[in-house]
Order: structure tokens, then C-alpha cells, then sequence
């Protein structure tokens, strides 16, 4: 008795020091747990509404890289609240930070509206608050905006920028894994140009080698899933493979399965490994799951919007095509009928 009582305990000591594999899952399924875990904390019967109400409702104020997301999710809904919300957010309020103010109008560009103010913001920030206002800066240029330098000098500013590793950091003489990542997506547009090409392989040489033993990525020597989404985000402007791609898989662990190291048990990610449920990060990777899905469906770069790129003046949303094609239907429905009359003269 007493030898099975020590057989039992020493496999449960083996047991409990056994790693136990985390459940990665598939980032369709990843956006959904997302999008489940804000209706449930909304209270909201589906994400139209979600849309209509909660996120319309912080336009201007945290509800921007959801609605980017949603906007290249694939899936059609209405925009219309949101951007009224947005535009009454921006004509009431002067907003003293460049990338805020970026934000707002590449949001326009995503939804549709804001005619006026994309173009004065366009103008005026690229450059105005250090390297991320030349990111988003790009951003707005990649879009068709008519920024202010052009496109050709805030691309040269940002390769200028490069630092010796090969990343990119807000300050200092060491590249940063999410800044290099987010120079990375605005610069992606022009990867065909060769110095383009030539930084963004240098910065894919970086960002490979600082990635964790785990797959995961750190910012400020704090691996988080936010450096992660970035990551992901920046390979599916490139058209690369997030989650295949050699580079990026480190003993055997890609990005998805460090990811999961920090889902929490409703589908929302922690900032900090064994934290709990952080909104940015959790946001984050619904973005860099929507990236993820996008590049497989050859949809191109989260921040490539398909509609046109300077909207009218005021709201609408995402319908704003409906005219031009009102007046064609309009217009054919006119020569059939002359067509029809003179059949019948004849």
C-alpha cells in the first residue's frame, strides 16, 4: 500500500510539472470571442447596435481601432451613426495632438464623411509630433489624401529615421518592436521601391530576432500581446504569413501561440501574462486578427481603405456611392423607355 501511495504521488508531481499545452485558437474564432466578450459587457443584442450606440458614443475617444477593424472586416454595417458621432466630435472640440487628430480623419477615410476636416489635418500634422505623426501622416497619403509634405518626403522622413539594428523607436538609439512594426505598415504601400524594400527587410531582420523563445514579442522589455498584434499586423501589410512565415516561428511557437498565453477564459487578453482582461490589448488583436484575415483573403493592408479616398463633406457613412449609381439606373431607365416608344411608332 504504501508503494502505490508513493507510485500515486510521484506521478502526480510529474503531472503537475508537465506543461500543459494552451489551446491556440484560430483567429476567426479569435475575433468572435472578441466581439461575444463587448456585447456581453455592453449589454447589446448584436454589433450593429454595439456600433450604433456604445461605439458611436466614444467617437473621437477610444472607439477608433474597432471601427477600423469592423470596417475591414468583411462583414457590411452601417457606419452612419458613427460618423455623425465623429463629426460632431470634431467640429466641437480642438484637438491639440497630431496623431488624434490623424486618427480622426483616417477614420473618415475609412467610414466616409469629413471632407473638410480630412483635408485640413491632412495638411497640417505630418511631422507635428514626433515619428508617429509621420506614420499616420503616411497612412492618410497611402489613402489618397493630399498631405502636407507629400507622400515621397514623409516616406524619405521615415528612412531617415531608421536606426542602426534596423528599427525604429520613438527615442532613443535602440529600435522598438511596436513602433518598427507600425513604421513597417505605413511603409508597406511602397515595398515595391527599392529603398523602400531594402529598410523594410533590415526592419524584418530586427523584428525576427527580437522575437521570444515563446513566439511572443516585448516592448521596453515587457513581452505583451499588443508587441504581438503590431507584429501581425505589419507581415499582413506585406502580404505575409503571419502565422507560417519561418522568420517568425521560434521553437516551434508562432505569434498565435503566444497570443493565447494571454486570452482570458471570456475571450478577452491580458496586458501582462497571468493579468487580466485589458481593453487596448484585448482590441489590439481583434485589429491584428482582422489584418490576419484580410491578407488571407488578399484584401491588402488593414489600413488600405477600398472606398474612395476623400469623402464628402458630411456624413452618410459608407452609402456615399449610392448616388452615382441612383442617377446610372435613372438614366438607363430613360433610353429604354424612348427605345420602348419608338418600338412602337415603328
Amino acid at each position: 500500500m504504501k508503494k502505490l501511495t508513493a507510485v500515486f504521488l510521484l506521478l502526480s508531481l510529474l503531472m503537475a510539472a508537465w506543461p500543459v499545452p494552451v489551446y491556440a485558437a484560430a483567429p476567426e474564432e479569435i475575433s468572435r470571442e472578441i466581439l461575444q466578450w463587448n456585447l456581453q459587457n455592453t449589454g447589446k443584442k448584436d454589433v450593429q447596435s454595439w456600433l450604433d450606440s456604445t461605439l458611436a458614443e466614444s467617437a473621437g475617444a477610444g472607439a477608433e481601432w474597432y471601427i477600423l477593424g469592423l470596417v475591414q472586416s468583411g462583414e457590411s454595417y452601417d457606419f452612419s451613426h458613427y460618423v455623425a458621432a465623429l463629426e460632431k466630435y470634431v467640429s466641437g472640440k480642438e484637438e491639440r495632438s497630431a496623431t488624434a487628430r490623424q486618427k480622426n480623419a483616417l477614420m473618415f477615410l475609412a467610414c466616409g464623411g469629413g471632407g473638410g476636416y480630412v483635408r485640413q489635418v491632412a495638411e497640417s500634422s505630418a511631422g507635428e509630433l514626433g515619428i508617429m505623426s509621420w506614420v499616420y501622416g503616411l497612412h492618410l497619403a497611402n489613402n489618397g489624401a493630399a498631405t502636407v509634405p507629400e507622400r515621397a518626403e514623409i516616406v524619405s522622413t521615415l528612412l531617415s529615421l531608421q536606426l542602426p539594428d534596423g528599427g525604429w523607436a520613438v527615442s532613443g538609439e535602440h529600435g522598438d518592436t511596436d513602433v518598427t512594426a507600425m513604421v513597417v505598415q505605413a511603409l508597406a504601400p511602397g515595398r515595391d521601391e527599392a529603398e523602400v524594400a531594402g529598410a523594410i527587410g533590415r526592419a524584418l531582420e530586427f523584428l525576427s530576432a527580437r522575437q521570444c523563445d515563446d513566439g511572443g514579442f516585448a516592448s521596453y522589455g515587457v513581452e505583451c500581446p499588443e508587441s504581438i498584434a503590431q507584429v501581425v499586423i505589419a507581415l499582413a501589410a506585406l502580404d505575409l504569413d503571419a502565422f507560417s512565415d519561418e522568420r517568425f516561428i521560434k521553437n516551434g511557437h508562432t505569434m498565435l501561440d503566444a497570443l493565447a498565453l494571454f486570452r482570458q477564459s471570456d475571450g478577452s487578453y491580458a496586458h501582462f501574462l497571468d493579468g487580466e482582461s485589458n481593453g487596448l490589448a484585448t482590441v489590439e488583436v481583434f485589429c491584428a486578427m482582422t489584418a490576419y484575415e484580410r491578407q488571407q483573403r488578399g484584401g491588402g493592408s488593414l489600413y488600405l481603405f477600398d472606398e474612395p479616398a476623400l469623402a464628402p463633406e458630411s456624413g452618410g457613412g459608407r452609402t456615399v456611392w449610392l448616388l452615382p449609381v441612383f442617377a446610372g439606373a435613372v438614366a438607363v431607365l430613360l433610353v429604354c423607355l424612348v427605345l420602348s416608344r419608338r418600338g412602337r411608332k415603328e
